[in-house]
């Protein structure tokens, strides 16, 4: 597991590299990058080249009221629907008219937010998965 407080999905390939270097990295990956800008191509296939086909990438995309949302989103999608070990987490469509998920930035989640966030993910894996 890696997180961390504003960072942006340049950093992604490093730290893949890093957890498969060191033999950390899972069967399952998941992705929650996009808020605070849009992946480029070259950074995705980067990503998706260190992974390799035999694991499985749940990609989160992302509702933010900033210019890239919409960029962000279809970066995703467009990558799910070309490799078929990456599955789309669609946060977008599951958070639409729910404003009170969010607290007053509208871009963090609230409590509420954070259990219906989780339950996105979690439905989507159990899809995936089960």
């Amino acid at each position: 597991m890696s997180g961390s407080v504003g960072r942006q999905f340049y950093s992604l390939p490093g730290i893949v590299r890093h957890l498969k270097a060191t033999g950390h990295l899972s069967k399952y990956i998941v992705i929650n990058l996009g808020i605070n800008g849009p992946p480029t191509q070259h950074d995705i296939n980067s990503v998706l080249k260190t992974l390799g086909k035999k694991r499985q990438v749940f990609w989160i995309n992302t509702r933010v009221p900033r210019h890239w949302q919409n960029t962000t989103n279809r970066m995703i999608a467009k990558t799910a629907k070309k490799h078929s070990n990456v599955h789309l987490v669609n946060w977008y469509q599951a958070s639409r008219g729910h404003k009170g998920w969010y607290a007053s930035d509208r871009v963090h989640l609230d409590l509420t937010g954070e259990k219906y966030y989780t339950r996105t993910l979690a439905k989507r894996v159990s899809e995936i998965l089960n």
